[in-house]
């Protein structure tokens, strides 16, 4: 049986992918797509503490030309991904970059809109961990498992993954790397106001 504690990590790991809201700001007129953000861009796998039993994660932004973007989020429980992924998490939708922040003119500001949430459990302890709270409201994962779930616009240990939310950050990118804001994006960020207005340094996505 798994502990509470890991249960409690997992369940509080569903709050930090997600944007729960509309942002209500409008800056400006939305510019071109920003050349140098398009791409496919992957940290390390790095450990990351959200989930005891798995501790570490990679993970990976595409940014197409035409404004589509996808993100995944691999956890595993070390850095080497000994034992295989435990789940993926997977978001698609939209993005639009808008130039220079307001408050800091070394990066820029990015709107993600979120079309698609998935979730992969990949071995049994991920199903164990997921049934025991009946993640998004699925209570058999074992016949989940290897399968790409969607839990758009389900409940979710609390919060819902909803079609056409909104997430506001910022980001750089400077030698072949990509930095996002100093909250870990697509966290639990409803309005305008929660903008981060610089980026996390010690996060590092490079360029594929």
């Amino acid at each position: 049986m798994l502990s509470k504690k890991v249960l409690a990590g997992i369940m509080g790991l569903s709050f930090m992918f997600v944007g729960c809201g509309k942002a209500k700001e409008k800056v400006g007129e939305a510019l071109d797509r920003d050349v140098d953000i398009v791409g496919t861009w992957r940290t390390d796998n790095t450990e990351v503490g959200l989930v005891d039993a798995l501790p570490n994660a990679e993970r990976s932004f595409d940014f197409g030309a035409t404004g589509n973007f996808s993100r995944v989020e691999k956890f595993c429980d070390d850095d080497k991904c000994s034992n295989g992924e435990g789940f993926v998490y997977e978001l698609e939708g939209s993005y639009e970059t808008k130039g220079e922040s307001k408050e800091n003119n070394e990066v820029k500001v990015i709107n993600f809109t979120v079309d698609h949430a998935y979730i992969t459990v990949k071995n049994e302890l991920a199903v164990d961990a997921f049934a025991a709270i009946e993640l998004c409201g699925i209570k058999n994962w074992e016949e989940n498992l290897n399968k790409k779930v969607e839990i758009t616009d389900k409940s979710c240990a609390g919060f819902n993954v909803k079609k056409g939310d909104v997430v506001v950050d910022v980001y750089d990118v400077s030698d072949k790397k990509l930095f996002l804001g100093k909250a870990l994006s697509f966290s639990l960020r409803d309005d305008s106001d929660d903008r981060p207005t610089d980026v996390d340094r010690d996060l590092v996505y490079n360029k594929r």
